[in-house]
């Protein structure tokens, strides 16, 4: 559960986000849409406790995970290490779940493929990989279905669909197709 009450950020003289509030359930998805600039990144960032808000107050009540819109994956690692790093553990239960993950997103075969040699899509998959592996209450996605295909696309969604049913999915997205897909909450920035 996230909980934004009168939240405002600026840029110099640009007022990306003014007295924002906002009440996010405990689990389902919620997709924030908008034009280029109007806050969407800015607040998940914010949430992520990576962006200090000007003002407001923020409640949040869960463990967080956050998917840049950037992959930002360990260059000299596997995909299987890149997912394996941000999980606690045994050694071998870290491998079982991470090979479990990366089979889930479509990656079965690539798991001790550097990350170097695979394609923008599958470092993207490594990355929402990653983001679960965590194991977070409170997943943030920002723009997570840029550069895949559509069968993967409906992969990733049918998975970000399934996860809200237990935890709140905070997803930056331009496409209403995805939106419509998801059938969560809507929250238009402007």
């Amino acid at each position: 559960m996230i909980k934004i009450q009168n939240l405002s950020k600026s840029f110099g003289d640009k007022a990306i986000l003014k007295n924002f509030s906002y009440d996010f359930k405990k689990t389902g998805v919620v997709c924030i849409k908008g034009a280029s600039g109007c806050g969407k990144t800015t607040l998940l960032r914010i949430i992520s406790g990576l962006e200090k808000a000007d003002s407001g107050n923020i409640l949040i009540n869960g463990k967080l995970s956050y998917m840049f819109q950037e992959d930002r994956l360990l260059s000299f690692l596997t995909a299987i290490e890149n997912v394996t790093c941000v999980m606690d553990g045994k050694a071998s239960e870290k491998k079982e779940k991470a090979e479990k993950l990366l089979s889930a997103v479509g990656l079965s075969g690539d798991i001790n493929t550097p990350v170097t040699e695979l394609s923008g899509g599958m470092k993207r998959r490594v990355a929402f990989a990653r983001a679960l592996a965590f194991e977070p209450d409170i997943l943030l996605l920002d723009e997570p279905f840029n550069g895949l295909d559509p069968e993967t696309r409906q992969l990733i969604l049918k998975i970000v669909s399934d996860i809200s049913k237990e935890r709140l999915v905070i997803l930056v997205t331009h496409d209403n197709k995805d939106i419509k897909a998801l059938s969560g909450e809507v929250l238009s920035l402007s």
